[in-house]
């Protein structure tokens, strides 16, 4: 009976070890992108475009944006919100070619031309950019985890308790 009890045991030890080490196994990473977004302000006197929305991460993409006069707008200069390198152009050319190492948020500033004001543009207030969209997808560049190793430790030692108290009283009894 001792050697029954004994062999049930490792068993016992032996599932409980593997569940901990399926519980930790690491999780599975995401791809990740950088994303990019382009506004013109106001909106009436221009256009404001970006060639990808997104590219990966680490690769050695380009991403071009392009401002483009409308409604007698000039254009006046790009307000990038992120990290870059520029690799055509510069803030005041309305075509900025750059190397991406985030997200990108692009604002393209225009003014109206003295020669044919448009309407709405005598505005007081400063322009301010549009909101980003809220339902546009994040990724995060790290995994949720999957598995907390105290849970996974703390029941296989009830497990190896409950085990042994069986074994002892089966011994004894």
């Amino acid at each position: 009976m001792k050697k029954i009890i004994a062999l049930l045991m490792m068993v016992a030890l032996v599932l409980s070890l593997t569940v901990v080490s399926v519980a930790a196994l690491p999780s599975p990473t995401a791809v990740e992108y950088y994303y990019f977004t382009a506004y013109a302000v106001p909106e009436e006197l221009g256009d404001a475009t970006v060639d990808v929305d997104r590219v990966l991460v680490g690769s050695d993409d380009l991403v071009t944006f392009t401002a483009t006069e409308e409604n007698g707008g000039k254009f006046i200069k790009w307000e990038l919100h992120c990290e870059y390198d520029i690799i055509e152009g510069d803030m005041t050319t309305p075509v900025l070619v750059v190397r991406p190492k985030s997200d990108i948020e692009a604002v393209a500033f225009f003014e109206a031309t003295p020669e044919e004001p448009t309407k709405g543009t005598e505005a007081t207030e400063a322009p301010t950019v549009p909101e980003k969209d809220p339902t546009q997808k994040n990724d995060s560049p790290t995994s949720p985890k999957t598995g907390d190793m105290s849970i996974m430790l703390a029941v296989v030692m009830l497990m190896a308790v409950g085990i042994s108290v069986i074994a002892v009283r089966k011994i004894k009894g």
